[in-house]
């Protein structure tokens, strides 16, 4: 791949300029007064070399054509944006995106008439322009995005798949308002790194854009917390389904303080929903995904008090959980179970 050997000569011009530091004074004392004139030309010649191929990364910027379920569409990829080039190679490599979580989104749109949906940590606008494709000007998607590098390629990508349907938000959520910072895919409270922001509550989104949605999904690499904790009413007054990434306590802890996955599903149920885990969810070698390659049936469990506990130990993995207000089985079938398992 072309931006990898740009990494690769962006660290080495780094490095020469780090050693330049190291041959100043060594030249100062080996050729007394020429020395750091002669380091500082090797300098200048490492900050250029690096800043040009920074340069070129970031005007190495490309359109991903892919085709997801039979829609095809089209994808911006930001040139110096390590997670988007990430994405492309994946779904180059693989031939697809979180399949279990596609497939399962698809079936819930397909028995919606004009659905209202909302992507929350939009990313590169994979969802949302997959779902704006799909639902073919009927409807309405908002994504929902607080990095503002990911706001512009989203924009961008809905652009290039010419959807009318689709209303950007730049907006960090949390369960008050609040000064967060957004750093990559999610939001921090403390220290210097990324852009400041003010954010709010999704609630509060709602009833300012009049946005009443039918189903969510959420990404937000474990900040999902906080933003949860300030869209209970619309939870509760609107959405009938959410596809959630629960992350794990380590991230819950870091981006979501003050906030575990136990208390993410307790605040899920007291809104009316009965949340499911999906199995197979981003991780090809998982029974789930192979029981879902081979038959198209989806592996699921009811979580419930009991059972929640044993299920969430220990698992460092992201986790795919379906809060519905409605009984799954009527919707997709009954669930392919761990043949380990009694039945």
């Amino acid at each position: 791949m072309r931006y990898l050997s740009d990494h690769l000569v962006f660290s080495l011009a780094k490095t020469l300029l780090s050693l330049s530091e190291t041959l100043t004074r060594w030249l100062v004392g080996l050729t007394g007064r020429r020395g750091p004139a002669v380091a500082s030309r090797l300098r200048d010649g490492a900050r250029k070399l690096a800043d040009e191929v920074e340069a070129l990364a970031k005007s190495d910027s490309v359109t991903f054509d892919l085709t997801v379920k039979g829609q095809p569409m089209r994808l911006y990829i930001p040139g110096d944006n390590g997670p988007a080039r990430h994405f492309r190679d994946f779904y180059e490599t693989s031939g697809g995106y979180e399949i279990v979580m596609v497939d399962l989104l698809t079936r819930l749109l397909g028995r919606m008439n004009d659905p209202v949906f909302v992507d929350v940590g939009a990313f590169i606008g994979f969802y949302t322009c997959y779902v704006g494709k799909l639902l073919d000007g009927k409807g309405s998607v908002y994504a929902v995005e607080s990095n503002p590098d990911y706001v512009l390629a989203v924009e961008r990508s809905v652009e290039l798949n010419g959807l009318g349907n689709v209303k950007i938000i730049a907006a960090a959520l949390s369960d008050t308002e609040e000064t967060v910072r957004s750093v990559g895919r999610t939001v921090v409270r403390d220290g210097s790194e990324g852009v400041e922001l003010k954010a709010v509550t999704f609630d509060q989104v709602c009833v300012s854009e009049s946005i009443a949605p039918d189903i969510m999904k959420m990404d937000i690499h474990g900040a999902e917390g906080k933003a949860i904790g300030g869209m209970t009413a619309t939870l509760r007054d609107h959405v009938s389904f959410l596809l959630l990434e629960l992350h794990p306590n380590q991230y819950l802890r870091k981006y979501s303080p003050g906030v575990d996955r136990h208390r993410i599903l307790d605040v899920l149920e007291e809104c009316g929903f009965k949340n499911y885990y999906i199995a197979g969810h981003r991780y090809s070698w998982s029974d789930g995904y192979q029981h879902f390659l081979d038959s198209g049936r989806f592996s699921y469990h009811l979580l419930t008090d009991e059972n929640r506990g044993m299920l969430l130990f220990d698992r460092y993995n992201h986790l795919l959980i379906l809060a519905s207000k409605h009984d799954l089985e009527p919707i997709v079938g009954p669930s392919v179970l761990d043949p380990s398992l009694r039945q």
